[in-house]
Formats: structure tokens, sequence, C-alpha cells
């Protein structure tokens, strides 16, 4: 098995990451009422500048986040609330998809 380096620099001409926002999109159409997500969708809108179309996806995580299981959910609160009242995306480096 191959071990991919996340943080690696791949000049693709925005290909991968065309293809990782249409993964996220193709996995909200299956899973609308999921947190994880619709975070997932959100942090792919930002990382491709389309910051004012990725803040309703993290208000629909949050209000999802806080009404399934708050208490397993308290660290994606956090970070949704923290995202949403900066109303930019996290610097690089940031939490990624697994929070």
């Amino acid at each position: 098995m191959a071990v991919v380096d996340e943080n690696a620099v791949v000049d693709d001409g925005g290909r991968l990451d065309a293809l990782k926002l249409a993964l996220a999109q193709q996995a909200e159409a299956l899973a609308p009422d999921s947190a994880a997500v619709n975070q997932a969708l959100g942090q792919m809108l930002d990382a491709n500048g389309r910051v004012d179309q990725a803040t309703p996806y993290y208000q629909k995580a949050l209000a999802i986040a806080k009404t399934v299981q708050p208490e397993m959910q308290a660290a994606r609160i956090t970070a949704l609330e923290r995202r949403i009242a900066a109303g930019k995306p996290e610097p690089r480096g940031g939490r990624g998809f697994g929070q």
C-alpha cells in the first residue's frame, strides 16, 4: 500500500481539488443529514476559494452536530462555530476532514 503525504504540494492544474469537490458533493447527495459530510463539503468549497458558498454547509453541519449526539461532537461543534464566526477558512494546516 502506498503512503500519501497529505501535506505534499501537487501542481495538477486544480484537477485534484475539482475531484475532491466533486466527491464531497456526491457524499452530500448520499448523506445530506451528516454533519461530517456537510463540514467536508464546506471545507472543499473553502479550499476552492468559494467561501460564501461554504458557509451554509458549515451552518447545516453545526445544526446537525448540535442535535445528533452533541456530546460526541463537541470538537466538531467548536470548530464549526469558530469557522462560521470568522467568516473565512482556517489557514492551511487547520483541522481537516477528520474532525
